[in-house]
Parts: C-alpha cells; structure tokens; sequence
C-alpha cells in the first residue's frame, strides 16, 4: 500500500507590484523598481509618441513617464495614478500606473516574447509587465521627438 500522497507542486512566488485597470490585474516584478510616489506635475511635451506620458521631476532627477494605461487602455484614462520608478538599465524611466497599486507575491512564469506575459494566478487572468520588451517597443518612438 502506497502512503505517499501525490500533490503537484506549489508555484516559485515572487514579490510584485500590481494593479487593476479594468477587470484585468497587471503585475511588475518587485526587483525592477526602486520607488513608487505620487505622480505630480508632470510635464506633457507635444509631438511625443503615444505611449509616452510626459516628463516628471522628483528631486532634481527628470524622468520620462510612459503611460501604461494609454498603452494598455489604447484610450484615455483620467485616474488617479502613481509613479513606479526603475532601476538600472532604466534609472530615468519611471510609469505611470493606478493609484490602487498594490505588493503581491505572484508566480514566478518565464518571460514572453513581448511586453505582456499573461497567465492565470488565483482565478484570474493576470498579465506581467515585462520592462526589456517595453522599452525596446517605445525607443525607436521616441527617438523620433
């Protein structure tokens, strides 16, 4: 008689920084950010590609804002919203997300080949921000303003 119990692994977590727009959550993993702030007096430059919100000065430092609800919504959004500042390669980038912006630990997926990784994680949909592909969709984009 067998008395081991056969139970499928539990999933590798990992801290993240989530939000939800919609009826869908969005996560970015913890170790891409070096700070979260109120996002005040940001200043919108005209000609910039969508995607990009405007500049933010916090602290002497200017940083570039990409809006990831615009880019999420392809829409409007007037919500309050906050600032995730990034580390390194990316120290003078910062986006812009909800206010309702929460930590959570989620598992631990491997990237996909685009900006957005979805998976389901406690009954729902969830998609995680991948900052590598993101950057490199909006780059040739800004370049040009």
């Amino acid at each position: 008689m067998n008395t081991h119990a056969t139970t499928a692994s539990a999933p590798r977590l990992q801290p993240a920084l989530c939000f939800d727009l919609g009826v869908e959550r969005y996560a970015i993993s913890l170790d891409r950010v070096c700070g979260v702030g109120a996002l005040e007096r940001v200043e919108r430059v005209p000609g910039t590609p969508p995607g990009v919100f405007g500049l933010w000065n916090r602290g002497g430092r200017i940083y570039t804002v990409i809006d990831l609800p615009g880019l999420l919504l392809r829409d409007s959004w007037s919500g309050e919203s906050w600032a995730v500042r990034l580390v390194r390669p990316f120290p003078y980038l910062a986006l812009r997300v909800p206010a309702s912006l929460r930590s959570q630990n989620m598992p631990l997926v491997a990237p996909g080949e685009t900006w957005l990784t979805t998976f389901r994680y406690g009954g729902r949909r969830t998609h995680r921000i991948e900052i590598q592909p993101l950057v490199e969709l909006l780059e040739p984009q800004a370049r040009s303003y």
